[in-house]
């Protein structure tokens, strides 16, 4: 039987394994194909090779954090620039959601996250619902 084309293909930068696990999980059961990444530079060097349609972004990982990742893909050239990305962080402060705005993200999803509002936030950064 041929397998069905993933609804979306996402990059995950994400250095925890549990985490990267759950997510994976998640995203897999709602036919979504992901790719995961150790840290911010691992997601610059995958955005050059593949087309996603969403990054997942940790903002806490070694090498290269999300916060200076996400600045790095919004000076890119062509579409990645806009690629929606989500930041995924255990702080939950107001100013965390900021910062994290602030470095470019356009969503913002708290750890442990709800899988039905990772979901919400996917639809509604990849349909405009």
């Amino acid at each position: 039987m041929p397998q069905n084309k993933p609804l979306l293909v996402i990059l995950l930068a994400e250095d925890n394994e549990l985490n990267q696990f759950l997510i994976n999980q998640v995203l897999s059961d709602w036919n979504m194909e992901v790719h995961t990444v150790l840290n911010g530079l691992e997601a610059l060097q995958k955005i050059a090779e593949i087309n996603f349609d969403l990054i997942l972004m940790d903002m806490e990982m070694p090498l290269m954090d999300g916060y200076e990742a996400i600045r790095k893909i919004r000076l890119l050239d062509g579409i990645n620039a806009d690629l929606p990305i989500i930041s995924l962080t255990a702080h939950s402060e107001d100013s965390e959601i900021e910062k994290c705005l602030a470095a470019g993200a356009n969503a913002y999803v708290s750890k442990p996250f709800e899988p039905d509002e990772l979901l919400q936030t996917i639809q509604q950064l990849t349909t405009g619902t």
